[in-house]
């Protein structure tokens, strides 16, 4: 099971519980625990939208959490920049994910950025991604090769796993998903195989939810509570409009499945009722 970290920066960077001492040590203990389950996590480190500034305190973060699993940066495309990326580089960060808007208002800054920082050879420690959405106008391919020119391998681009924000006018640009594909799965594979941990330290199921109390926080549950939380609350979550609508490729598939050993603490959770919900 991974862990996707989403540190909104609304006030000063002590503010942000899993930056603490103490936040830190529990992070590096929950993803010791799922590799105790079998289950060793990757960590995927959202910075901010707009706020580039925190890249050097999460790449300082990051290193302490290096050595727990697969270290990703994603960064927004407004954001890219070559002081960005080495500084993401030579935090020890496994990939750097560069999730790409629908406006194309930044394409031509964020490529000059990327082929600088491809011939430097940065990308021989630090391996780039592109999450490229689907729109409406259907200029995907054009795109897409429009980053293949500055040097970006094809097995590169990919679509967008889960999201970084859910604004009003990036929803209204995108492709809902198929009705057949949305009634075929309704339960999200991104939420059963990862915990999304805010900057308040709270699980919540995804950037396009609110946070949710029910879900606990990481600061103060055992990582088998948090588990079972999640078990309870995905039969929530089943059938709401915002998951529904979802179309990011997360909801649909999660490339590192759950263990058994996992798999049964959320069935437990399922199972439970709401009166465990209570009890947790």
């Amino acid at each position: 099971m991974d862990i996707v970290l989403i540190p909104r920066h609304t006030g000063a960077a002590q503010n942000l519980q899993f930056f603490s001492p103490r936040g830190l040590s529990q992070l590096v203990h929950l993803a010791s625990w799922l590799a105790s389950q079998g289950s060793p996590s990757d960590q995927y480190v959202v910075v901010p939208r707009g706020q580039p500034d925190l890249i050097p305190l999460l790449a300082e973060f990051a290193q302490v959490l290096h050595s727990a699993g697969k270290l990703n940066f994603i960064l927004a495309i407004e954001d890219v920049s070559l002081e960005a990326m080495e500084t993401v580089a030579a935090s020890g960060v496994s990939e750097l994910v560069i999730c790409a808007d629908e406006t194309r208002a930044f394409d031509v800054m964020a490529q000059a950025a990327l082929g600088q920082f491809l011939r430097r050879g940065f990308a021989k420690t630090c391996s780039i991604q592109l999450w490229l959405p689907d729109t409406r106008d259907g200029r995907e391919l054009e795109r897409s090769l429009s980053f293949l020119e500055c040097g970006l391998g094809p097995n590169a681009i990919r679509e967008p796993r889960f999201p970084l924000d859910d604004s009003l006018e990036m929803r209204l640009l995108r492709k809902p998903p198929p009705r057949e594909l949305s009634d075929a799965a309704p339960a999200c594979q991104f939420f059963s195989n990862s915990l999304t941990i805010n900057a308040s330290a709270g699980i919540q199921a995804c950037a396009r939810h609110a946070p949710d109390e029910r879900l606990g926080s990481f600061l103060e549950e055992s990582p088998e509570v948090l588990i079972y939380r999640k078990g309870y609350s995905s039969r929530l979550l089943q059938g709401s409009p915002i998951c529904r609508s979802c179309f990011y490729s997360g909801r649909f598939h999660w490339p590192k499945p759950k263990t058994e050993a996992i798999e049964a603490l959320l069935q437990t959770g399922m199972d439970a009722g709401p009166e465990f919900a209570e009890e947790a």
